[in-house]
C-alpha cells in the first residue's frame, strides 16, 4: 500500500517539473523582444519639414507657367482649309456655280438659292446650310461665276482657325497689328488680312483708320 502511494506521488512530482520547467525560456524571449525595442530611435520629423518647404516654390512655378505658356492662340484664316473642310476644295481653282451645285458636300450640308438685300443692293446668291439649318456661307455670283464667299457662321471654320463670333482681341492675337477701316456703305467696318475681309459688328461712316474696343466680334469673313 505505501509503495503504491509513493510511486502515484513520485509521478505527479515529475509531471509537475515538466510544466514549469519551459516558462523560462518563454519569459527569457519576451525579455529579449522588449530591450529591442526599446534601442529603436525615429526622427521623422526633419525629413516632413524638408518636404513642406519644397511645395511653395513648386505651386507657385506651375502658376507661373500657366500664365506664361498656356495662352491659346488662333490660327490665320486660311481660304483652302476653309472650303476643304466644307468640301468645296475645287472652288480654289475653279469658281463656277456649277461645281458649286455640283459639289459632293458634307452630310447634311445643302446649297440653297436665296435673294440677299444689302446696302450695295439686292443679290441673288446660294446659301450652304447645314443639318440644323445654321447658314454656313453665302455665294454670290454673276451668270456662271462666284464673285464673293462670305463665311457667316462658326461652323463653317475648323475649330482652331480665327472665325466668326470671335473678337478683335482674338484677331489682334492671331495677326500683327491689324487694322480697320470704316466705310460709306452702310458704315461697315473692315480689318483687311491677306486678301481676306472681317467685317466687325460695329460701325464707322468714314473711309479711315479707327481704334476698335477689344470685345467687338467678327461678324462674318469674306474673300
Amino acid at each position: 500500500m505505501f509503495s503504491r502511494c509513493c510511486f502515484i506521488a513520485l509521478l505527479l512530482i515529475s509531471l509537475s517539473c515538466k510544466n514549469v520547467a519551459p516558462t523560462a525560456p518563454v519569459m527569457e524571449s519576451i525579455d529579449t523582444v522588449a530591450v529591442e525595442e526599446e534601442s529603436i530611435s525615429y526622427t521623422p520629423l526633419e525629413k516632413d519639414e524638408e518636404v513642406e518647404d519644397l511645395e511653395e516654390p513648386l505651386n507657385n512655378y506651375e502658376e507661373e507657367y500657366s500664365d506664361q505658356h498656356l495662352e491659346f492662340v488662333y490660327e490665320a484664316f486660311d481660304i483652302a482649309k476653309v472650303l476643304e473642310r466644307l468640301q468645296l476644295g475645287e472652288l480654289i481653282a475653279d469658281r463656277n456655280v456649277s461645281t458649286l451645285l455640283n459639289a459632293d458636300l458634307r452630310e447634311g450640308d445643302t446649297v440653297v438659292q436665296d435673294i440677299l438685300e444689302t446696302g450695295d443692293g439686292t443679290f441673288d446668291i446660294y446659301k450652304l446650310v447645314d443639318e440644323y439649318d445654321n447658314e454656313l456661307a453665302y455665294f454670290y455670283f454673276e451668270s456662271d461665276v462666284i464673285s464673293t464667299i462670305e463665311i457667316v457662321h462658326p461652323g463653317g471654320v475648323p475649330d482652331a482657325m480665327i472665325r466668326p463670333g470671335l473678337t478683335f482681341e482674338k484677331l489682334r492675337k492671331t495677326y500683327e497689328n491689324p487694322v480697320a477701316y470704316g466705310s460709306e456703305i452702310e458704315a461697315r467696318v473692315f480689318v483687311q488680312e491677306d486678301g481676306v475681309s472681317f467685317r466687325m459688328d460695329t460701325s464707322y461712316g468714314v473711309y479711315e483708320p479707327i481704334d476698335l474696343e477689344d470685345d467687338i466680334e467678327i461678324l462674318y469673313i469674306q474673300f
